[in-house]
């Protein structure tokens, strides 16, 4: 989705106007004024109002805003369904709504959503540290659980241009989620097999939608 472009003058917030729970939720928004982003939402959501109307309710000092744990669930829903479709950037961005814009209720959803399963195993991704910076490799960390509750917990970075996987750190648990081994071991990079599932992981972490 494409944004209009801010004002010159727009780098500089007003101070304490738009309610810090609004930004934390769309943290996409950051280069808006607040005028903006208040009339962005209006056309959004409550088209009823006027714009005036509209950002006096969202501007007024003397009311606590709380976004509803219904919205929450929302973005975890949906962030939920574009990891199965395999879209991580768009699920990374619904999690972090969630977890940095929802207070204690954020705090509460699980960093380890399902991401299907194979031979008897169910593998989890961890929606709180996928990486996406410009200048460093996308990572990620997988738990994969087996039939006997025993886990274990990879790290892996792509290299999107060579198509290619390195492992960089793996740790196995028992039951009991005590330890029984750790390795920071790289593998190095190793080409990514057709239709396995390392080449869903890296079509996930290499596919941008914006």
């Amino acid at each position: 989705m494409r944004y209009p472009a801010a004002p010159n003058n727009v780098g500089k917030r007003r101070v304490a106007t738009m309610p810090d729970g609004v930004r934390k939720l769309y943290p996409e928004l950051d280069g808006l004024s607040d005028e903006a982003v208040s009339n962005m939402l209006r056309k959004m959501y409550w088209p009823q109002f006027t714009d005036e109307d509209f950002s006096k309710q969202l501007f007024d000092k003397t009311r606590t805003w709380e976004p509803s744990f219904i919205l929450a669930d929302l973005y975890v829903k949906r962030g939920d369904l574009y990891l199965q479709v395999r879209r991580f950037h768009d699920a990374f961005a619904d999690f972090s709504r969630v977890f940095a814009g929802f207070g204690d209720y954020g705090k509460s959803i699980d960093r380890w959503r399902p991401l299907g399963g194979r031979a008897g195993e169910t593998i989890f991704v961890d929606a709180k540290t996928m990486a996406f910076a410009p200048d460093i490799a996308p990572a990620l960390w997988l738990k994969t659980v087996g039939k006997e509750s025993a886990y274990t917990v990879d790290a892996y970075e792509f290299n999107c241009s060579t198509r290619s996987i390195n492992r960089t750190s793996t740790v196995d648990y028992d039951a009991n989620g005590n330890v029984i081994r750790s390795s920071d071991a790289e593998t190095g990079w190793q080409r990514t097999v057709p239709d396995s599932l390392g080449e869903q992981l890296l079509n996930g972490m290499c596919t941008s939608n914006h």
